[in-house]
């Protein structure tokens, strides 16, 4: 799984190499990675797609984390994917 930027905040990052055929976007983990998980569209802009376990703080650190750095995310998509 591909790092979308640095883990950051005990939050993980990160794209699935076989999601390319779906725009820009995160999954958003923490811990090992199971749960709690949270899924994050990039384009056209930041947008919450789905969120399981993470607390309410949890989501407002991670929202500010994608609001504060979704443009090195999408270019670190494009490279990975080649678009």
């Amino acid at each position: 799984m591909p790092k979308a930027i640095p883990d950051e905040r005990g939050f993980k990052f990160r794209f699935f190499s076989n999601e390319s055929h779906e725009p820009p976007h995160v999954h958003v983990f923490k811990g090992n990675g199971d749960f709690p998980k949270a899924k994050w569209w990039l384009l056209p802009k930041p947008e919450l797609e789905y969120s399981d376990g993470f607390t309410v703080q949890e989501h407002r650190i991670i929202e500010e984390i994608i609001q504060t750095r979704y443009k090195d995310m999408v270019k670190k998509w494009k490279e990975h994917f080649k678009h």
